[in-house]
């Protein structure tokens, strides 16, 4: 329903934002210290400001950067794989993990390993 109301993009850097915040309260009582995964959609993606927002996302709660890792999908390396590599180099510039979260269960390719320098 968000995806076809055009607003998962905003429920996505909602929940970015979120989840930087509440790491780092976690963090601060000593409660949690791991790395928190968050999946990226497909839009937020794609979105011209996913970098910024991920920057804003870090600055705002004060989450260090290698606390961070970001999940995204083969598919949506596949659609503009330039412009995929151009943006996780940006990402990972910020200190960010990047993650494939389903490979192999659809564009398959060892190479995308190779040229997108995922973390895990």
């Amino acid at each position: 329903m968000a995806e076809e109301t055009g607003i998962i993009r905003e429920i996505g850097w909602w929940v970015l934002n979120e989840a930087c915040r509440q790491m780092k309260k976690w963090q601060e009582t000593g409660a949690l210290n791991v790395p928190i995964s968050v999946n990226l959609s497909f839009n937020q993606f794609r979105d011209e400001t996913v970098v910024k927002q991920v920057a804003y996302a870090l600055k705002t709660s004060g989450l260090a950067p290698s606390r961070l890792n970001l999940e995204i999908t083969e598919s949506m390396m596949a659609e503009d794989l330039e412009r995929s590599v151009r943006i996780l180099n940006e990402i990972r510039a910020l200190g960010v993990g990047v993650s494939l979260d389903d490979f192999g269960t659809g564009y398959s390719s060892l190479s995308y390993l190779k040229i997108c320098r995922l973390t895990s």
